[in-house]
């Protein structure tokens, strides 16, 4: 008999289910959210002519870039410049975090991987760390 609190096997199987899910489903949104971002900044054209160089220079598959952040963002930056890096980077986040139903705050001294990361640490609970909250303001 199953006492009050209890799990069974299937519902067991079920969470796990759902842990594993979650990573996949971050990544899954990261990646949508940038090239929503891009087509929509830059058109379609733009959008598959990146994904052609991130191919054939920088072999990165469309299913890595959420992997590849870092690469991305040089790649940017060399070709529309800091401000434009800047710029895209947080159309990405902004519309990443709204996928996420997290509030954005935009900041000028953020990447976007650093704004990859707050929202991994906000997700999972995590207090936000000194210097994250000088960053936010």
């Amino acid at each position: 008999m199953k006492e009050q609190g209890e799990l069974t096997g299937t519902e067991i199987m079920i969470l796990v289910a759902d842990e594993q899910s979650k990573p996949r489903e971050f990544t899954a949104l990261l990646a949508e959210a940038i090239e929503e971002s891009i087509m929509e900044l830059l058109g379609n054209r733009v959008l598959e002519a990146l994904y052609s160089v991130l191919d054939k220079r920088y072999d990165i598959t469309r299913d890595e870039v959420p992997y590849r952040l870092e690469t991305i963002h040089k790649i940017l930056t060399n070709v529309f410049g800091i401000k434009g890096s800047e710029t895209i980077d947080r159309n990405i986040a902004h519309r990443f975090y709204r996928k996420l139903d997290l509030p954005f705050e935009a900041s000028p001294f953020l990447k976007l991987t650093d704004y990859v990361e707050i929202a991994k640490r906000k997700l999972s609970s995590q207090p936000a760390s000194v210097d994250e909250n000088l960053l936010l303001g």
